[in-house]
């Protein structure tokens, strides 16, 4: 496996999965995750963009700490996507509909009440700037994590 393959793969699994485990760093240094949905920008893995309520404790997280760690896989879970970067919250919730739409789907059942306010300003868009990819793969023959720096895009917006 190369890096372009690798990249691929993970783009592939995280769309087919789009639910991941996003975990941040709470007041105590300690991780806190949660099952969120997550669509990967159109370019690749480099940048994540999930969905919360702007006054939730992952927010808080961020705000404090923005390291943040995302997890994939699909059935048989035979490939584990890792992502590891910094999250940050934006002010305007600037995606394309589509991606805005399958989060909001996501979120409905977290969310109802915020959900029925049309004009998004209820919701906060995480974005995840991702710095290093890792995947362990044993039907791929990868059984230590093949890992991919992204440096270059992890200060991207």
């Amino acid at each position: 496996m190369n890096d372009q393959e690798a990249i691929e793969l993970a783009s592939q699994i995280i769309d087919e999965a789009f639910v991941g485990i996003m975990s941040t760093v709470d007041d105590h240094y300690a991780p806190v995750s949660r099952l969120m949905g997550a669509v990967a920008d159109e370019a690749g893995p480099h940048r994540l963009f999930s969905l919360s309520a702007k006054d939730t404790r992952k927010i808080q997280h961020l705000e404090k700490n923005p390291a943040i760690c995302w997890l994939f896989g699909t059935p048989p879970y035979d490939t584990s996507i890792m992502l590891r970067g910094v999250g940050k919250r934006l002010e305007t919730p600037v995606v394309p509909q589509p991606t805005w739409d399958r989060l909001a789907d996501w979120a409905k059942p977290y969310a109802a009440n915020v959900l029925t306010d049309d004009s998004h300003h209820a919701f906060s868009v995480i974005v995840s700037n991702i710095h290093t990819l890792e995947i362990i793969s044993p039907n791929r023959g990868i059984k230590s994590p093949y890992v991919v720096k992204l440096d270059k895009f992890a200060d991207a917006d």
